[in-house]
């Protein structure tokens, strides 16, 4: 573990919220986009998803009608694949819809605690502590910015996790395009075993290769080494789906609606039409409320930045800076709000106009607020003691 002490003077700091400002105002035009075009994709993707349930059929997987050739169509059957997946690096093959490799490497990691303490006359020092682990990770960390020697990582991944999907997949007689393909879900594992390792350039390695827990490792499982390397993989295996696509000849796929938004779906196990729509439904009101705290957020974030310059100028007595942050947070909180929702009443303007028009007035409300709050609080000021 170590220990790095950075002080910061004050117009050291200024200068620092200075850029802030200009990133502020990058995120109070990225915020208001983001609330905007949510509401439009929301209410497009409501009308789509409405459009499909009032237009889509039930069909039996059975065999195919040409009689509803572009239709949107449900199905439920059971999804299965003549093809035997092959890793051919690590001598795996099973016979599965999909096949997943998972590689992990053992690194160095490092954590970092960071503590700020103001000082008198807007200074700042900034004590970091630094400590190392040793973890396995598919991603490869990057040891070249760490703080401290002698935590060296490997500069790549000897192997990479891939996935591979049955070139045929079939839901009776249908087949699954490449988008339906990829909705494949609830993987489960497959214990690595000697048959496997049997069939790989490694069989007849006398160290430095082991099985266990039913991985892989290129390397010693008991006492792992940076750089040293386990292998797992997962398999989804043929069984019961239910699929909403448009039916082309035998495929389904992609459906698209009139106002150009696709409606398709596959759900592991048998659920009905209505079900399959309702969670769509679901899913897209669940996209809508955390996209909309996103967006305040980055607006809130813009005008939290704004109003660093005061915040660093006040911290010339760390008292006052503390309560001027105060203050500042709740200005930068419903000027926020001021902000996103009269942007989200005129995003809903143009789909949905007495929600929209709602938005706006209290929108309006509550920027009135803000103004009369600050305009208050100026002349309160102006006023001699």
């Amino acid at each position: 573990m170590s220990t790095e002490v950075e002080s910061q003077g004050f117009f050291s700091r200024l200068a620092g919220s200075l850029f802030g400002v200009l990133f502020g105002l990058v995120l109070l035009l990225v915020g208001p986009m983001l609330l905007f075009w949510n509401e439009g994709r929301a209410v497009k993707t409501a009308a789509a998803i409405a459009e499909g349930a009032s237009s889509a059929i039930h069909v039996d997987a059975a065999s195919v009608a040409a009689g509803n050739d572009g239709r949107l169509v449900h199905v439920n059957g059971q999804a299965t694949t003549g093809e035997v997946l092959k890793d051919a690096t690590f001598g795996v093959e099973v016979p599965a819809l999909v096949l997943i490799r998972n590689v992990e490497m053992f690194q160095w990691k490092e954590n970092v605690e960071s503590r700020s303490e103001k000082k008198l006359g807007g200074g700042k020092k900034t004590v970091k502590e630094y400590s190392y682990e040793k973890v396995w990770s598919e991603k490869l960390l990057d040891s070249k910015r760490y703080n401290d020697a002698g935590h060296d990582n490997p500069s790549a991944m000897p192997h990479q996790s891939t996935k591979e999907t049955a070139k045929v997949v079939e839901v009776g007689a249908f087949q699954l395009d490449d988008t339906l393909k990829n909705m494949l879900s609830g993987a489960r594992s497959v214990p690595y075993t000697a048959e496997f390792l049997a069939r790989t350039a490694w069989k007849d390695s006398a160290d430095g290769v082991a099985v266990s827990g039913g991985m892989l490792y290129l390397g010693d499982p008991a006492k792992p080494k940076v750089g040293d390397v386990r292998v797992g993989f997962e398999s989804i295996t043929p069984g019961p789906v239910s699929v909403l696509g448009k039916q082309t000849g035998n495929s389904l796929g992609r459906y698209a609606t009139s106002n150009g938004y696709a409606v398709h779906d596959l759900a592991m196990g048998t659920k009905g039409m209505d079900e399959m729509f309702a969670a769509q439904e679901s899913a897209n009101n669940v996209l809508t409320w955390i996209l909309r705290p996103l967006g305040l957020g980055i607006i809130f974030v813009g005008l939290m930045s704004i109003l660093g310059p005061l915040r660093v100028m006040a911290d010339i007595i760390p008292f006052f800076g503390e309560m001027a942050g105060c203050m500042m947070f709740v200005v930068a909180g419903a000027g926020s709000l001021a902000c996103g929702l009269p942007t989200m009443g005129v995003a809903w303007v143009f789909y949905r106009p007495l929600l929209g028009i709602a938005l706006l007035v209290v929108g309006a409300l509550f920027l009135a607020v803000v103004v009369g709050a600050v305009v208050v609080a100026m002349r309160s000021r102006a006023q001699p003691a």
